[in-house]
């Protein structure tokens, strides 16, 4: 399905797009109260997608790429993984994708099939289907852009949440057994711990932010150039492992 220009509106129910879609700069998709299905990709070219009160259900490893900011209230991943790309060239528009609401819960846990089947770029006319060459964590992976969770999300069987140049906000993290991986961006934590099969990753130029409290019996790796703002939250990794480089202040640190 591509919207090039036009309307098409659901008004409740499921749109399911089994080789993926979009729409282009002239072209609008009304999703409020429906159901997106996606096992393929889904690209917005500028268009006008609306999400109110909506859901993202995936089928197979999903690339989306953002023209707008889209708000799914509910988030059924599926064992699959998501991919997101911030696909405006205007900077004035923001690109962001919002999961999820407050009190409700995410949960990201690879299936069986979902780490050897790749990402789908497109679906050509002529039955070619192109993959993306390279390698993708299952759970969410951003790039340039911002992934909001207004609850929980539960990261398990070595699911992974990796952000390169973008911002990332949990409200509420259980990071049973995987990772989060941010390099050259920021993630934002509301509160929550680190499983002792997690790792929590600073790498690089990136920045911390505590919004709540974070216990951690697994590892925290913070890079020496990484930026921390605690606030008046605490970071407790004391029955865990602490890997942290630079001069630091351990009034927020427990170890």
């Amino acid at each position: 399905l591509w919207v090039n220009s036009g309307k098409l509106e659901m008004g409740g129910g499921t749109l399911s797009l089994i080789q993926g879609g979009g729409l282009d700069s002239n072209g609008e998709i009304n999703l409020t109260n429906s159901t997106l299905s996606l096992t393929g990709p889904f690209l917005n070219d500028g268009g006008q997608l609306t999400t109110s009160g909506s859901t993202l259900t995936l089928n197979a490893n999903t690339m989306f790429r953002l023209g707008n900011a889209a708000v799914f209230d509910n988030y059924n991943p599926n064992g699959w993984g998501l991919l997101l790309y911030n696909n405006s060239s205007n900077s004035s528009t923001s690109t962001s994708l919002t999961l999820g609401k407050a009190g409700g819960s995410i949960t990201l846990q690879p299936n069986a099939n979902a780490p050897s089947s790749g990402f789908v770029q497109w679906y050509h006319s002529d039955s070619n289907v192109e993959y993306s060459q390279h390698s993708h964590p299952i759970g969410i992976a951003t790039n340039d852009t911002t992934l909001k969770v207004l609850g929980e999300i539960k990261l398990k069987n070595n699911a992974e949440i990796d952000s390169s140049s973008g911002e990332v906000s949990i409200a509420d993290l259980s990071l049973e057994k995987g990772e989060i991986v941010i390099n050259g961006g920021t993630l934002s934590l509301g509160g929550g711990s680190v499983g002792a099969d997690g790792e929590l990753e600073i790498i690089g130029q990136s920045t911390l932010k505590l919004e709540g409290d974070i216990s951690a019996t697994g590892t925290v790796n913070i890079d020496p150039n990484s930026v921390l703002n605690f606030a008046a939250n605490t970071l407790d990794v004391s029955g865990g492992k602490l890997k942290i480089g630079g001069a630091r202040s351990f009034d927020s640190i427990t170890t």
